[in-house]
């Protein structure tokens, strides 16, 4: 009973901010040209596998966003890319490439490139080491340039001097974070992000709302629209509302740069970014899910910043269209989940809105999925064995039917006809997941976005595996800290 109040609660409060939030007016100021945004923005995007048309569309719909003061970082972690970003996107050669530091044992080479008006900072990794690598290059960049008499020994201090040469890093307030397979909404998107983390000087982040690219491949593309839209509603939307966002994505954000305390994202935050796991926790932590991880640590170490969702600010991308990959990403998801609120719950100052929260999320987990598999075996009991009652019907049936009277209530039409496909494979997103996640929560594999098509180049964390505690030590380290 104390569960359904709760669940009810949240989806009244989704409901009611979806509709009333303040941040309308701010996106509307934008729209009807009220304000003028000048802010230089950094925009960050990481790339490995990604094809020339993933590509062509992220670069182009920040274009077509008309955003004048922009440096787009594109990050190539190995050199598959290279080829269609220099001789068939950008068509320059590509010894153009004649800057290169030594960084973990990586060639990393660079260059600063202007086409059509937009600087374009190339970044070439020669050894493919993850999308954290590639981001934690940005941060460096911030954190040299900052306080460049402390740096002057890092491998990227050459790269750093190289590009103030070129422009002037401290005038950048912002970074926009992308994939390299994302597409911003073409609407003053860019400007909508930087006037309202401009309006508010507590947000240290922002995100918006992602949204399926090829929804219509198959069924599993089309389950997933209608489980983005309600996933958005009810976790992201209730999250801001009760505390923060409890993961900025990394497919589609925008970071303060620097605070009143520096840096944003300042050594110690790397240093417990890129810490080595030395238990199963950590290593669900540091291996899967860095955009929930670096939300964690930045919730935890700024008590009196805030990271807000805000449902106007959209982005498009493409999701896995085969059950296997499907279910590995939401394994790696709720695995990262799981181990992030554990690790929010050892925090360093006392929130009781974060703790609701953490409840709620675990409930919704652990217990939902336990209610729906009680709830179809009650119902089919009614109609069989026991003979018909109304009660077990009607409860199931509105249990069932839940995510669809939330989409009513928005208003958002087209998104009812998803819900057909989502109900057809509904307990794989309610049941089998959440479960599979705490039964086999030491066994994740990774597949790659850059392979969401194929079901090949799946790699099995066990082949970089660490020597870590099991789950029952760890959980008895906590409770006695």
């Amino acid at each position: 009973g104390i569960i359904g109040i709760l669940i009810l609660s949240n989806v009244l409060a989704s409901i009611l901010f979806y509709h009333f939030n303040k941040y309308k007016k701010d996106v509307k100021q934008v729209d009807n040209n009220e304000v003028k945004i000048n802010d230089n923005v950094f925009v960050l995007a990481t790339l490995y596998k990604e094809s020339k048309e993933d590509i062509e569309q992220m670069i182009n719909s920040l274009a077509d966003d008309n955003y004048k003061n922009l440096c787009v970082m594109l990050v190539l972690d190995g050199e598959y890319c290279v080829d269609i970003l220099f001789n068939e996107i950008f068509s320059i050669d590509p010894n153009i490439l004649q800057h290169s530091v030594n960084l973990d044992g990586n060639d990393v080479k660079y260059v600063l490139h202007i086409s059509k008006g937009t600087k374009y900072l190339i970044v070439v990794k020669s050894v493919n080491q993850g999308k954290k690598h590639s981001q934690c290059i940005f941060y460096d960049m911030i954190n040299i340039n900052y306080n460049p008499q402390e740096y002057m020994t890092h491998p990227l201090f050459p790269f750093v001097k190289y590009l103030n040469q070129r422009l002037d890093i401290n005038s950048y307030k912002y970074v926009l974070l992308l994939d390299g397979d994302t597409i911003i909404e073409n609407n003053k998107t860019i400007e909508k992000m930087v006037h309202i983390i401009n309006t508010y000087p507590d947000f240290m982040a922002i995100c918006g709302t992602t949204h399926v690219l090829n929804k219509n491949t198959n069924l599993i593309t089309m389950s997933q629209t209608f489980e983005y839209f309600t996933s958005h509603l009810l976790l992201k939307l209730y999250e801001t509302i009760i505390f923060n966002t409890l993961v900025m994505s990394g497919c589609f954000s925008m970071l303060r740069l620097r605070t009143d305390h520096g840096v944003l994202i300042n050594e110690p935050i790397l240093e417990e970014y890129n810490k080595i796991p030395t238990n199963l926790v950590e290593d669900n932590l540091i291996k899967f899910g860095e955009d929930r991880y670096l939300t964690s640590i930045l919730i935890n170490t700024y008590a009196d910043y805030k990271i807000k969702y805000i449902p106007e600010i959209n982005c498009y991308t493409d999701v896995p269209v085969t059950i296997k990959n499907l279910v590995l990403q939401r394994q790696r998801w709720t695995n990262s989940l799981l181990a992030c609120h554990i690790y929010l719950l050892k925090s360093k100052f006392i929130s009781f809105k974060l703790y609701f929260l953490i409840f709620i999320e675990l409930a919704v987990i652990l217990i939902l999925p336990l209610l729906i598999v009680v709830g179809i075996t009650n119902f089919i009991m009614a109609i069989t064995i026991q003979g018909f009652s109304f009660l077990p019907v009607i409860i199931t049936s509105n249990i069932v039917l839940l995510n669809l009277y939330i989409v009513i209530l928005t208003g958002n039409v087209k998104m009812m006809l998803y819900y057909v496909p989502y109900m057809l494979v509904s307990l794989l997103y309610t049941v089998i997941v959440p479960y599979v996640c705490v039964l086999r929560f030491h066994v994740v594999k990774w597949n790659s976005k850059a392979d969401l098509h194929s079901e090949d180049n799946i790699i099995d964390s066990d082949e970089h595996s660490i020597d870590i505690p099991s789950n029952e030590t760890y959980f008895n380290e906590i409770t006695t800290e």
